[in-house]
């Protein structure tokens, strides 16, 4: 109202005229409360989004994290049981006397009566290798466990 040209018409000073001029203020302030709400609750409904989305996004990397982690605890337990069921084995073996004796003669050269041991360079090369593989092993399950207790 104020940019208009003044010309030609006039205002009138009357109540009603008033009372519509302070009407329409009303409105407009009315209006830009009703905006400055909308905003307010827009801003603090995306406050919450954007948290509730980070911590969706976090939790969903701790699963997968946690799902690898299962996976190669289940592979570690497939190991570990095969381990174990060759120890068994083993076990067994060695509650035989037969096998105690001659895991005794071919690994330590021991001799029955009147038997007489012949050593080849091929039977030490396999025997050191073996005596290396063991020893893999035994890190291996000192490692292990040692993993284990921690």
């Amino acid at each position: 109202m104020k940019n208009r040209k003044k010309g030609n018409v006039t205002q009138l000073e009357n109540e009603f005229t008033q009372t519509k001029t302070v009407q329409a203020h009303r409105e407009t302030k009315y209006k830009k409360q009703k905006k400055r709400r909308i905003a307010a609750i827009v801003a603090i409904s995306s406050v919450f989004i954007v948290g509730l989305s980070s911590n969706l996004v976090k939790n969903t990397q701790v699963i997968a994290g946690l799902d690898d982690q299962k996976v190669a605890s289940a592979e570690e337990l497939k190991e570990v049981e095969q381990r174990q069921e060759t120890l068994q084995d083993e076990v067994k073996k060695l509650e035989d006397d037969d096998y105690i004796a001659k895991l005794a003669r071919s690994q330590y050269y021991l001799s029955q009566e009147g038997e007489i041991i012949f050593s080849f360079p091929e039977d030490n090369a396999a025997k050191t290798q073996e005596k290396s593989k063991e020893n893999a092993d035994t890190a291996e399950s000192e490692e292990n466990q040692s993993a284990s207790d921690e």
